[in-house]
């Protein structure tokens, strides 16, 4: 099974997908330029973990 495209928390889009051949590929993208101290952050966010 191949995911959905997503974006994560880095600011950048993954997706994954199946070659002809039927390896599995990975494209990243990315979306925007995110500051160290928001990089610090967002995991935290994301994965509702606390300090």
């Amino acid at each position: 099974m191949i995911p959905p495209s997503s974006d994560a928390f880095r600011g950048e889009r993954e997706s994954r997908l199946l070659d002809p051949l039927g390896r599995r590929r990975g494209l990243t993208q990315r979306l925007r330029d995110v500051p160290l101290a928001e990089l610090q952050e967002l995991p935290t966010e994301a994965f509702c973990l606390t300090r």
